[in-house]
């Protein structure tokens, strides 16, 4: 490691200690302060996130409040004139629900049905559900 210097004395074998310790200590120094530079700007992003979330949460916050002033002006006068008369019931006869499937994905929603055990479960025209598929 340090064959060049074979000849020399003790003090510049020192000194050349020295310098290579104080050069590993430089590179060390700079290494940790990039590790803490690197932490501290992320500490700062978070920060800087954290405080436009806030902000974007209260100003979210102060428009439903907004808007629940003005439901409790609009409501009572709505309800009275939309519901339902003494004596009137509101029933549901029925719900339609409707999803579409591709020509790809046909396999899929049958496989559902047998998994749900759907696949004898007739229409009312006694066709198998398979049937319009």
């Amino acid at each position: 490691m340090n064959d060049h210097l074979e000849g020399a004395g003790e003090e510049t074998k020192e000194e050349h200690v020295r310098l290579e310790l104080s050069a590993r200590f430089l590179l060390a120094a700079r290494s940790i302060q990039r590790a803490v530079n690197w932490v501290l700007q992320r500490s700062l992003n978070r920060l800087h996130f954290l405080a436009w979330r806030f902000s974007v949460l209260r100003i979210i916050a102060a428009r439903i409040e907004m808007r629940r002033a003005d439901w409790g002006k609009r409501d009572p006068s709505e309800n009275t004139d939309t519901a339902p008369l003494p004596g009137e019931v509101v029933t549901l006869q029925g719900l339609w629900a409707m999803e579409f499937y591709t020509p790809s994905q046909a396999e899929g929603l049958l496989a559902g049905f047998r998994k749900l055990k759907w696949d004898k479960v007739t229409s009312i025209g006694g066709d198998p559900v398979e049937r319009f598929a």
